[in-house]
């Protein structure tokens, strides 16, 4: 599958480097979703780590460090706790959620304008 941006890749470039400007792409896109994918879960698992310590403070020490580590793990554990902790931990997740987006949405990119003709100028 071509995207847009390997199109206009493969159009700037003679034909001589367009198997190598292929490559590339792949190869950036890739790492670029690799690192994307390690640095939204870590931030997720910190925030939601501290969040569930900070709402669940308020229990006995093993129960609290148990249910912790249980929801860290999976988001099926929200359906096994007692009533009244599932609106906090759903909670905590929503504002996990909400960190990832506002990581994602800081970082900033810039716009490189493309040429407008074949001359390239």
């Amino acid at each position: 599958m071509l995207t847009i941006t390997l199109l206009a890749l493969i159009a700037a470039v003679s034909h001589a480097n367009q198997a190598v400007i292929t490559s590339a792409s792949y190869a950036f896109r890739s790492t670029g979703s690799t690192i994307g994918i390690a640095v939204a879960s870590a931030v997720f698992q910190n925030i939601l780590n501290r969040k569930l310590q900070s709402r669940f403070s308020g229990l006995p020490g093993s129960d609290q460090n148990k249910y912790v580590e249980k929801l860290r793990d999976s988001l099926d554990e929200i359906g096994k706790l007692p009533p009244g902790l599932k609106v906090d931990a759903m909670d905590c997740y929503m504002d996990s959620l909400r960190g990832v987006l506002g990581a994602v949405v800081s970082l900033a990119m810039r716009e490189h304008v493309l040429h407008s003709n074949l001359a390239r100028k």
